[in-house]
């Protein structure tokens, strides 16, 4: 969740998005994610990658005097309550 918000935070986004979640899984230290779509297809994780930066600089920014803190917007909430029932 840290490494979303910073994500976000970074570009000056005012909601966290479902795309935020992803790049943070694609880019966490593990390389679960990557090594999986490595398995699937070999260098396929790169255009995955290339398509997520796509979609997040879409993304409208906002500049907040003082800072500002990210929000998950509801089409993140569902996601990750989705994922919190899957784990279960």
């Amino acid at each position: 969740i840290n490494s979303v918000q910073l994500i976000a935070a970074s570009r000056d986004h005012q909601q966290i998005m479902p795309v935020h979640i992803l790049k943070a899984m694609l880019e966490d230290e593990t390389r679960i994610i990557t090594s999986l779509l490595d398995t699937i297809s070999p260098s396929i994780a790169i255009p995955i990658m290339e398509q997520v930066d796509k979609g997040i600089e879409k993304l409208p920014r906002v500049s907040v005097e003082g800072g500002g803190r990210a929000y998950f917007a509801s089409e993140s909430l569902k996601v990750l309550e989705k994922a919190a029932s899957l784990a279960k």
